[in-house]
């Protein structure tokens, strides 16, 4: 896919990239089922960006306000089946930064190699 690819091009470390992709997923699919994105018009853009030694993507939609990076952790007793997602999202990334600009959630995770 292009995100593997683009990310060996870059000399990326697999299980950075694997992280990545994870943060994408997650991200992406709160903002479908929780978003309430459904406009024609409505569309979400993944920018991926090579940021040495580590790799940063920005995730942008036109979805309800959402700050994934102040939003309260969940209580994830064993009856709960949501909330996972975003620790994940929240444990993986180096920084994770939210703004919303133009009537639109923008949030950027900054991933950094595992150590070894």
């Amino acid at each position: 896919n292009w995100f593997e690819n683009t990310g060996k091009r870059w000399g990326v470390d697999e299980r950075m990239l694997f992280r990545a992709r994870v943060c994408v997923s997650e991200l992406a699919g709160n903002v479908l089922e929780h978003g309430r994105v459904g406009s024609d018009t409505d569309n979400l853009q993944v920018e991926l960006r090579h940021a040495p030694p580590g790799i940063e993507f920005e995730l942008t939609d036109a979805g309800a306000a959402f700050d994934p990076s102040t939003a309260p952790a969940p209580d994830l007793g064993i009856e709960s089946i949501g909330g996972r997602g975003l620790r994940l999202v929240r444990s993986y990334a180096h920084r994770l930064k939210y703004r919303r600009a133009k009537d639109r959630n923008v949030v950027t995770v900054h991933l950094l190699p595992s150590p070894a």
